[in-house]
């Protein structure tokens, strides 16, 4: 549980979770005073930090990417895993608001400097969700850039949906097989730790 005490202009209000931190936070007026934070995320505290994220959006989106490595962590092996994750789906949409705002805050001359990090970084974060253990999957590509068109994140055109097309018309190995891969390994892993056990 990530609990949030917040302290505004002297007053101290404790919270069970970000969500409703943030549903107080947004409730008060754009000239909210002194307000101060303690527990939550770290991307929570960065992202109501006085400016944000206009004077820290380089912070929260080395946040959102510490996060999103977070959510790799979980079990991959479940069939439909690319579309469980409703954090990823935020991470992405954030991600998204924020290099808006990020690319107004440069002079005119790193906007494209800013537009080629940022397909650069969104490709590496949705490549990142289509491995299944150190497998490419591009069944799972095709899911999870099926997800972005819908969510209107990724353009039709983009190479990444192009590259999950050809790959499953061709000859591929399913994420069903892909995780078939990568269970004997870890079981054959547990007998090894049992078999030490007895030695």
């Amino acid at each position: 549980m990530s609990y949030c005490k917040i302290t505004h202009n002297g007053t101290k209000h404790q919270f069970e979770n970000t969500e409703t931190a943030q549903a107080f936070i947004d409730q008060l007026s754009t000239s909210r005073g002194r307000l101060e934070i303690e527990g939550g995320t770290q991307l929570f505290r960065l992202l109501n930090d006085i400016g944000a994220p206009m004077n820290n959006w380089k912070e929260i989106n080395a946040e959102i990417c510490n996060e999103w490595s977070q959510t790799l962590a979980g079990n991959q092996i479940e069939l439909n895993w690319p579309l469980l994750s409703s954090k990823r789906v935020d991470l992405l949409t954030l991600f998204t608001s924020v290099m808006d705002i990020a690319k107004s805050t440069v002079v005119p001359e790193d906007v494209q400097i800013i537009r080629e990090a940022r397909v650069k970084q969104y490709d590496s974060l949705i490549l990142q969700e289509s491995l299944v253990g150190e497998n490419f999957c591009v069944e799972t590509l095709y899911a999870v850039t099926s997800r972005e068109i819908s969510a209107g994140r990724m353009d039709e055109s983009s190479r990444l949906r192009q590259v999950a097309l050809d790959g499953t018309s061709g000859p591929h190995l399913t994420r069903a097989e892909l995780i078939a891969v990568m269970q004997p390994k870890a079981l054959f892993g547990l007998m090894q730790k049992i078999g030490n056990f007895f030695k």
